[in-house]
């Protein structure tokens, strides 16, 4: 793991930390859990002193945006989101093909777990918004839903849920999440033929990144 950034493990799924000049950013929220997840984290890493100054959304499922108001109130940082997974944001979870059984699965977690959209999201397109660090780029990977997006850190590569990463059982995120199960085999097909040194998947063991990227190359080739 480069050491300017932290996986924060919460239930079913990761999110990320990253350390920008002596800031921190996180990539995602997590789930039921993530903020006590995030704060101890950054307390064990020694980051509690940084100021969080942005909260990056890969895209608007439920257990990537759950504490993504609660944080960002908590640090004073803004949200950026992909324009396209505007509706998501908004609290409404319900979607087109077979990711509508995933949608309302969803939409019944957003009511029991009192979801809340964050105020004054800043929503991204293809540019680069001004308040991302420099450090990070946007790569659009659309498929798991419309503004499906991966940033891109160095030579690594933050890659939301284009797939998920437990050795032998990596897999395709499962249609009943995807908008578009075909787009969202492009979209990894197109991470796999990426000059990059590793991949940080959302759903996954704790391999390193160069490992998760050989599954996911793994993957490609039996597409």
């Amino acid at each position: 793991m480069p050491e300017n950034v932290m996986q924060i493990r919460c239930p079913m799924v990761c999110c990320y930390a990253i350390r920008v000049n002596e800031c921190v950013y996180l990539i995602d929220t997590g789930f039921v859990g993530g903020v006590k997840a995030i704060e101890r984290a950054l307390d064990q890493e020694g980051w509690r002193g940084l100021p969080v100054k942005g909260i990056l959304l890969t895209h608007g499922h439920l257990d990537h945006t759950l504490n993504a108001a609660s944080l960002a109130e908590r640090h004073q940082a803004w949200v950026a989101a992909p324009a396209a997974d505007r509706l998501l944001l908004n609290g409404d979870f319900r979607v087109t093909g077979l990711g509508w059984v995933g949608g309302a699965m969803q939409q019944l977690g957003a009511v029991f777990l009192h979801y809340r959209k964050a105020e004054d999201i800043t929503w991204y397109e293809e540019d680069t918004p001004e308040v991302f660090p420099d450090a990070l780029s946007i790569v659009k990977l659309p498929g798991h839903t419309a503004g499906h997006s991966g940033f891109l850190f160095g030579r690594h590569l933050f890659c939301g849920d284009v797939f998920a990463s437990f050795g032998a059982a990596s897999h395709l995120s499962p249609g009943i999440f995807n908008e578009d199960t075909e787009l969202a085999k492009r979209s990894l097909l197109e991470v796999a033929k990426m000059d990059i040194d590793g991949v940080f998947p959302h759903h996954c063991d704790g391999a390193p990144p160069e490992i998760h990227l050989e599954r996911l190359r793994g993957i490609a080739a039996k597409i």
